[in-house]
């Protein structure tokens, strides 16, 4: 069994691209310079990771990928709106760029890995259009199709063993890392689309339904579920364990650590979900 590593894009990468394409209504210049901040950062964080051998196809790719950008933005001047489908695509670049940055680091380590495009593998049907409220503690009626996804996730499988090795690795002694772009998915028309703000959890859960995986952990900037917000109320403590509609219910009700409807495909499988502090 792989470990897989979902990525949510750089800290303040999906609102620079969200400037991107709000710019691009009135100023096509000004859009142009936001997108090449939001290139410039991610190329700088990739060439501190890796070696130039590893750096170079990978920029090349999120180059090319910047260039694809400009065209999609390029006529919203002429339209006067962003249509939703426009904003998703170009929002979901940062996972896109971000997942291909971390396995630059893991070639770097010897570690047996790849990446998954997650727009090649997850198929979704979405009641909503664009990317719903930051912070908000749902998905927007995204629903996973789960027997296309799947045999998409298989045939990925298949190819990436063959192309990779995996198949000859002891894995009693080690596994393969998959880095995995969260956020992003496509339609049944493969349209792409995303998860909704917030959504790398739920491409963490569904990635775990899809593996039968033993754990989901969740790394986050705090030291699990609180008893309330340690921010208002100094003596909050973490809570040591929950109940799924526990921790459903604090979600509904604030507590934006887990994301009730992220947790939904844990539920069905019966997978822990823990809660890790990245900095302790």
């Amino acid at each position: 069994m792989p470990t897989m590593a979902v990525v949510s894009a750089m800290g303040g990468m999906t609102d620079l691209l969200i400037k991107v394409v709000d710019a691009a209504l009135d100023d096509f210049d000004l859009a142009a310079t936001y997108l090449d901040d939001a290139v410039e950062r991610q190329l700088a964080t990739l060439q501190e990771l890796a070696p130039p051998d590893v750096v170079a196809p990978i920029a090349a790719r999120i180059r090319d990928d910047a260039a694809d950008v400009l065209s999609v933005v390029r006529s919203l001047r002429m339209i006067k709106t962003v249509p939703a489908v426009t904003m998703e695509v170009v929002t979901g670049f940062g996972e896109i760029w971000s997942a291909q940055t971390l396995l630059a680091y893991l070639r770097t380590t010897g570690v047996a890995c790849d990446w998954v495009d997650a727009r090649q593998v997850l198929v979704v049907k979405s009641e909503s259009e664009g990317l719903g409220e930051k912070g908000s503690a749902a998905t927007g009626g995204v629903r996973p199709l789960w027997e296309e996804t799947t045999r998409r996730m298989s045939g990925w499988w298949d190819a990436a063993s063959e192309r990779n090795g995996f198949g000859e690795i002891d894995y009693a002694a080690s596994s393969p890392i998959l880095v995995v772009t969260g956020f992003v998915a496509v339609t049944e028309q493969g349209a792409p689309t995303t998860l909704k703000r917030s959504g790398s959890d739920f491409s963490a859960t569904i990635f775990a339904k899809l593996m039968a995986a033993s754990r989901v952990t969740m790394w986050k900037n705090t030291d699990g579920v609180y008893t309330a917000d340690p921010r208002r109320v100094p003596e909050a403590f973490p809570i040591a364990s929950l109940k799924y509609d526990e921790a459903m219910e604090l979600a509904y009700f604030g507590a934006q650590v887990l994301h009730p409807s992220a947790m939904l495909p844990c539920i069905d499988a019966s997978i822990p979900v823990y809660v890790r502090n990245i900095f302790n």
